[in-house]
């Protein structure tokens, strides 16, 4: 007597991804072993789902379409004040430590340009002393950055620091800022 071995079947899905440019498309294939027979059905086992954002799954369908309306607008630019009242504006005005100096840094909003000087000027009592640096075009400034006065030129107390820009086209200062000299 012969003894039948009955076969076990193992049911394996596999899942195709294909990607396409509007969008993806999932097929999933049902492909059943045992009797040797197989079969390819579309089976809706597990949604379609694509790797996001730190290797969570996410499935497709709750993915946002793609952008219809981008940003058209023109640029906006910054222009100093039509009386030529343009100013500098400071970021930072203080003494620094680590270089022994008076530092003062700012910079002309609305115009953008590379030949003019900018200009520190500390004044305290009747003493003035002054350091100057190229100014530097931006976008849509003009960058007065690292105009510094050493310590050695500057006797402990507070003084006045005024920063201001000089060029052929262009003239502007800072309103005044305190500065406390060790």
């Amino acid at each position: 007597m012969r003894s039948k071995r009955r076969a076990v079947g193992l049911g394996i899905t596999t899942v195709i991804v294909i990607a396409g440019a509007g969008g993806a498309t999932a097929v999933a294939l049902g492909l059943t072993g045992g009797d040797g027979a197989q079969s390819a059905q579309p089976s809706s086992a597990a949604p379609a789902t694509t790797t996001g954002v730190y290797g969570v799954d996410t499935p497709l369908e709750s993915l946002p379409p793609d952008p219809t309306h981008v940003a058209t607008d023109e640029p906006v630019s910054v222009r100093p004040p039509a009386d030529g009242g343009a100013s500098v504006l400071l970021s930072f005005s203080g003494y620094d430590d680590t270089t022994g100096s008076v530092e003062v840094d700012g910079y002309l909003p609305g115009v953008a340009e590379d030949s003019g000087t900018c200009t520190l000027t500390l004044t305290r009592d009747a003493v003035t002393v002054t350091a100057a640096v190229p100014g530097t075009e931006n976008i849509n400034d003009t960058d007065c950055g690292g105009a510094a006065v050493p310590r050695a030129q500057l006797s402990p107390g507070t003084w006045t620091a005024v920063l201001s820009y000089s060029s052929s086209s262009t003239r502007a200062s800072s309103e005044p800022a305190e500065v406390v000299v060790p």
